[in-house]
């Protein structure tokens, strides 16, 4: 009967029922795919969405995940218009092209995640954490991160200017190319942190 009402909701959200709120509470909906959807104002709460899949989502406006798991779920040209994600987990996370607008994520935990060609802008974390993350090519300006753990994060080639940061980690983490433009580091961890190359705490003996 889950699964059944699982199929239900999907097809509903791939029809594009636009303006309706969509809502998926204490569901499975481990390997549902989304392709060319309308998720907005879609309602997500205590669901496993593993290996989920999303592909040409144009319209996610005020989507909310919440008390959400996550597995080697994929993305790809997804566009997030103000999103929220809250007390969830993500596990190896694959995003390619993925916009994400005004993001929201507050004490969720997001591990072994790949974000390529990726915007995500004005972004604000909290009492979070991004270990083993890896970013390329992404663009994150203007983001707010309170408390965030980044240890172990390699970014390459991403835009992080106008950022700031404040007690979170960034314990072994290398960034490569990446534009530090206007950036605050405010009571962090930089054990270990290379900025192109160079380990910054060396520097500060």
């Amino acid at each position: 009967m889950r699964s059944f009402a699982m199929v239900l909701g999907i097809v509903a959200l791939a029809s594009g029922m636009a303006g309706a709120q969509q809502e998926f509470t204490d569901a499975d909906l481990t390997g549902a795919r989304f392709v060319r959807s309308n998720l907005q104002r879609a309602y997500v709460e205590r669901c496993t969405l593993s290996e989920l899949q999303m592909t040409q989502i144009t319209e996610a406006t005020k989507l909310t995940l919440s008390h959400c798991r996550f597995g080697q779920s994929q993305w790809r040209y997804v566009v997030l218009d103000d999103p929220k994600l809250e007390y969830s987990r993500i596990e190896g996370l694959r995003g390619y092209d993925v916009e994400f607008d005004e993001w929201q994520v507050e004490r969720s935990d997001i591990t072994d995640s790949v974000l390529r060609y990726c915007d995500l802008r004005e972004i604000e974390l909290e009492n979070c954490s991004l270990r083993d993350f890896d970013a390329e090519y992404c663009s994150i300006p203007s983001g707010r991160w309170r408390n965030v753990d980044m240890s172990y994060g390699n970014f390459e080639g991403c835009d992080l200017s106008d950022s700031r940061f404040y007690r979170g980690s960034f314990e072994d983490a290398r960034f490569s190319y990446v534009d530090f433009t206007d950036v605050v580091l405010e009571n962090c961890d930089i054990r270990g942190l290379v900025i192109n190359g160079v380990r910054i705490d060396e520097l500060l003996r």
